[in-house]
């Protein structure tokens, strides 16, 4: 899904979804300043002279005062794995926590009817696309799609219909994944302190997914669909079975 074009001085503005390694804030008096490292190279640059061409959109990634969810101009490019980005406004000290699918790029989406009812998408051939179709404040009841061909996506069909306000993601990572209580079948979530609060209940259901023992993903154990037991008051810790 490598969405880019050459400017004619050579420099890349692109537009692609990269797996993000790391991220390490720079200390004072630089702290609005940031180092990304990418798993693979990232094809951002900087104009000549320093000139911004290239915003990161980064997600995934769970940070004080969810500061870093959101789009920031690359300010320098150190090496095809590793830039700058400047978060105007960003206090010293910011706790950060890299989850298992965070990375950076645009999500584009493709065309479909959600609107009213019996809406009904086909026919449409989509490529390069993270996530074809896509919604989180449709007024359908009803959606019919049907002979649609989609190539090189992530998620074909992708419902997120979040009750927290901002647009902020319905998903969140774990700060710690613990288990116990009888026969140890019972999952306790926490996410790190300054991440915005979970909208759930007791009795809800939850998905946890990416959860690793050492590097083995926890299948058996931790991920998968589960009822929600407990809610701390804060909503950032919750019981599941």
């Amino acid at each position: 899904m490598d969405c880019h074009f050459v400017k004619p001085d050579g420099t890349r503005i692109s537009s692609e979804f990269i797996a993000i390694e790391s991220i390490d804030q720079d200390g004072t008096p630089d702290h609005e300043f940031f180092t990304l490292v990418t798993k693979r190279p990232h094809h951002r640059d900087v104009g000549p002279g320093g000139k911004v061409i290239n915003n990161v959109l980064i997600f995934g990634v769970a940070s004080t005062n969810n500061l870093l969810s959101g789009s920031f101009h690359v300010v320098e490019k150190v090496s095809e794995t590793v830039l700058v980005f400047k978060v105007p406004g960003a206090p010293p000290g910011m706790a950060i926590t890299v989850g298992a699918f965070a990375g950076m790029g645009v999500d584009f989406h493709g065309p479909f009817a959600f609107s009213g009812t019996g809406c009904v998408t086909e026919g449409n051939a989509v490529y390069d696309c993270f996530r074809p179709l896509y919604t989180d404040t449709g007024s359908a009841r009803d959606l019919v799609v049907r002979d649609n061909y989609y190539s090189n996506i992530t998620r074909a069909i992708d419902f997120d219909f979040n009750p927290i306000s901002g647009g902020v993601s319905g998903s969140r990572e774990a700060a710690s994944l613990t288990h116990g209580g009888a026969e140890g079948k019972t999952a306790t979530f926490t996410m790190p302190s300054g991440t915005p609060p979970l909208e759930i209940s007791v009795g809800d259901a939850v998905t946890i997914a990416g959860a690793r023992i050492g590097t083995i993903l926890a299948n058996d154990t931790y991920n998968g669909t589960f009822t929600v037991l407990s809610v701390s008051p804060d909503n950032r810790q919750f019981t599941s079975q």
